[in-house]
């Protein structure tokens, strides 16, 4: 048996342009690239004709509202920068949550993992419990993190 070597397909010059297009606004404005990129994860989520594609801000919003945010994670205030900051639902979509602004926060992709189905009010409180606990929660967060629960 042969096996044959892959060589690489040159990169289009649509691909080129569009890389230069991104590692300019990463360079001179990157609130614009992160609030495109946000509203396309958003927007992206669900089918055409979905009622929450209805309700997805617009990338203009989404710049305005990321701008007037403190870049720090909603649920353990640990320090973030723009290239380490997921959007997460206060209120996840899977429990009726929507995309408006003021059902979306700046969290660690660590949080967000651990964080799952829950709601923000269900995941501090449970955060507030774990700090009293000898482990601080980390088995449980652990197990939270691979899906048990």
């Amino acid at each position: 048996m042969v096996i044959k070597k892959r060589t690489k397909k040159p990169l289009s010059q649509k691909t080129l342009t569009r890389r230069k297009r991104v590692a300019f606004l990463k360079k001179t404005d990157p609130y614009l690239l992160k609030s495109r990129r946000i509203r396309s994860q958003l927007y992206r989520r669900f089918p055409k004709g979905h009622p929450l594609k209805a309700s997805t801000p617009t990338q203009a919003e989404i710049l305005v509202w990321l701008k007037s945010q403190e870049i720090k994670c909603y649920y353990s205030g640990a320090p973030l920068t723009l290239d380490t900051i997921q959007i997460d639902h206060k209120i996840p979509v899977a429990r009726g949550g929507s995309n408006i602004l003021s059902n979306l926060c700046i969290s660690s992709a660590h949080m967000n993992l651990i964080k799952g189905s829950m709601t923000d009010y269900e995941f501090k409180s449970l955060l507030a419990l774990a700090s009293t606990w000898e482990d601080r929660g980390e088995g449980l967060f652990r197990r939270l993190k691979q899906g048990h629960f």
